[in-house]
């Protein structure tokens, strides 16, 4: 089989270090799937869907964001963090999605980076629910 080696590792661990046959992951561009072999490419990791498939399996992820870099048949993925659909909390993220979103109706009290960060975690909070609710039935 044809396959292409990923390194998938967030500050606190290494999620991913095998062989597979391909990934799809958001960047800002929109979403790319990096099969074996493919063009050399830079590229910011945006919050989202990350799915891995091997020849036999499929591993989707929910990530919050980070850099992806292919090179030499190797895609490498430092994300800010990465959850395993199966390990996502709902409703956790559900209730967090809430607050940030009131906390955000607040805008006109929060200074551009306060917003900007309540922005980013929000984003990371609706992956969360979207690869959770796709994947786990």
């Amino acid at each position: 089989m044809n396959t292409l080696r990923l390194k998938l590792v967030t500050p606190v661990t290494t999620v991913f270090e095998q062989e597979v046959a391909g990934v799809s992951l958001p960047t800002q561009l929109g979403e790319i799937t990096v099969l074996p072999h493919h063009t050399e490419l830079v590229s910011v990791l945006e919050p989202g869907e990350l799915v891995v498939r091997t020849a036999d399996k499929t591993f989707p992820l929910a990530v919050s964001g980070g850099v992806i870099e292919v090179s030499n048949n190797t895609l490498y993925v430092l994300a800010d963090s990465a959850q395993h659909a199966a390990d996502i909390d709902i409703a956790a993220a559900e209730a967090r999605t809430k607050q940030l979103e009131q906390d955000l109706t607040k805008r006109s009290a929060l200074d551009l980076n306060t917003y900007s960060l309540l922005q980013r975690q929000l984003a990371e909070e609706q992956a969360k629910l979207q690869v959770g609710k796709k994947w786990r039935k």
